[in-house]
């Protein structure tokens, strides 16, 4: 008949699951196959208790010496000393990697330096604190529990949490006073109203808390609720009361409030500083020279250099802002200052060095004005000067106002046409000089004149207003 041969000892100590260094098996495990021969070659592999994760297994009791996540037995097939860490699940396979037995949750026999008592040997965790009374001790939390009242866990008792289970508090409270040691899952169930408290000598780390049932998390120091957390996740709820969170030499923190209910909340980087928040606007600052993107290119920038009094904006690694003391040195580059739908805005140069400035207004340009200094609103152009040689008898309009700088003879310079402009536009044609004479005649082409007006002085004006079809004059100097 195929067997498997297993020997194993008697351990001495309470069977309890601990988070202490713990044995396996000690000082010798003989395996036998199916034939009834020495396992050769088999494999024992460790695990974390009800999972998949490979475990690390050790050769002494202080755990300080690993041996991997798996021991092959020998030529006997036998194997000596492992010390577990943690709870596991052992797995047995043969030569062939063929799975010859698994046992989960398996803890071995405990070694500990400390006296220690299991939950699962009393009635309930009441009654083991009252027997233990405050002999140091570890208490290993391996059984379920409900508090009947409220129940005190003294600091002179070491409290162990052992994965799947849990107090349940009810609609008391559970308070901690000494070390726990260890991650667990839960501590205890809160669900009921009930608050689990803990001192400030308690380490504890959780993996996850929220189970979605009302409860709450609450740590108290001296007398104080210092940390609440709502299990229900009710952010109202849940709140952390601490004056300053900072660093280990102490110049580096977040501080709310340096002296009691000032209400401002301080930030200090190295000793300096950098940020002053409180009820009064306007002594709160934040002290940073720039508020920049990851790669450094596009920033805020708060004095260049010491002392400067210059506020920058570089985007894409241009300076498109710069603020100083001086104006006569501060620029913004943008090519559009718009309101929010874009259809009311200025527009400096529509395309690359055009050298116009545009004024639109609901989605209409009303005014522009170029490098030339021709101006235009609305159609009607405005003042705009610029020198005009005229050598023939027709003015062509470029501008509302003409410096007239004659040349040939007399005849030739007689003005007889004026091409059209804007209705309403306005027309100043002013003498540059004596050198030649201009003359306007009355009924010629499409002026309308009251009588001859020769611009032969220097600043001898004609003043016209296009009708649409016509030059209709306004007023003529000619007798300077």
């Amino acid at each position: 008949m195929k067997r498997i041969l297993l020997y194993t000892l008697i351990f001495l100590l309470v069977p309890c699951v601990t988070l202490g260094s713990q044995i396996f098996s000690v000082p010798k495990l003989q395996v036998m196959d199916d034939e009834g021969d020495p396992a050769s070659g088999w494999t024992l592999y460790f695990y974390y208790a009800g999972t998949s994760t490979p475990l690390t297994v050790y050769s002494d009791s202080s755990l300080s010496t690993s041996i991997g996540t798996s021991v092959e037995l020998d030529s006997r097939g036998e194997y000596g000393a492992i010390y577990l860490g943690a709870s596991a699940k052992v797995v047995l396979k043969d030569s062939d990697a063929a799975t010859k037995w698994t046992v989960d949750n398996w803890a071995g026999g405990s070694i500990s330096p400390l006296g220690h008592v299991c939950l699962s040997s009393y009635t309930n965790l009441a009654t083991a604190i009252s027997t233990v009374g405050v002999t140091e001790t570890a208490l290993y939390l391996d059984a379920d529990d409900t508090l009947g009242t409220d129940l005190i866990i003294p600091a002179t008792m070491t409290t162990i949490p052992v994965q799947g289970y849990k107090v349940t508090t009810g609609a008391h409270t559970l308070t901690i006073r000494g070390p726990i040691i260890g991650t667990a899952k839960q501590i205890a169930d809160v669900s009921g109203g009930g608050t689990l408290a803990l001192s400030t000598d308690s380490i504890i780390e959780y993996d996850s808390w929220d189970d979605g049932i009302s409860g709450y998390i609450s740590i108290n120091i001296a007398g104080t609720k210092k940390l609440l957390l709502d299990v229900a996740a009710n952010a109202a709820d849940t709140y952390i009361i601490a004056n300053k969170h900072s660093d280990s030499d102490g110049d580096s923190f977040v501080q709310v409030e340096e002296t009691a209910d000032e209400d401002i909340v301080r930030i200090d980087v190295a000793g300096d500083e950098k940020m002053y928040i409180g009820a009064d606007a306007t002594a709160s600052y934040i002290q940073v020279n720039a508020l920049m993107d990851e790669d450094a290119d596009t920033m805020v920038q708060v004095e260049e250099s010491a002392d400067s009094d210059i506020v920058t904006i570089d985007i894409a690694g241009n300076e498109k802002l710069n603020l100083s003391a001086d104006p006569t040195t501060s620029y913004v580059e943008a090519g559009w200052l718009m309101d929010v739908d874009h259809d009311t805005m200025v527009a400096v140069e529509g395309n690359a060095d055009e050298d116009i400035v545009r004024i639109y207004t609901g989605g209409t340009q009303r005014i522009w004005t170029d490098s030339t200094g021709t101006s235009m609103m609305n159609n009607v152009k405005l003042r705009g000067e610029i020198q005009l040689t005229i050598s023939s008898a027709t003015i062509t309009v470029t501008a509302s106002y003409h410096s007239v700088d004659t040349e040939g003879d007399a005849a030739s310079d007689d003005l007889e046409t004026i091409n059209g402009g804007g209705i309403g536009q306005l027309l100043i044609l002013r003498a540059n000089n004596t050198a030649r004479t201009v003359v306007a005649k009355d009924g010629v082409g499409n002026m309308y004149l009251s009588g001859d007006c020769t611009l032969d002085s220097t600043e001898d004006t004609l003043f016209l207003m296009y009708h649409g079809t016509n030059w209709v004059e306004i007023s003529c100097s000619d007798n300077y």
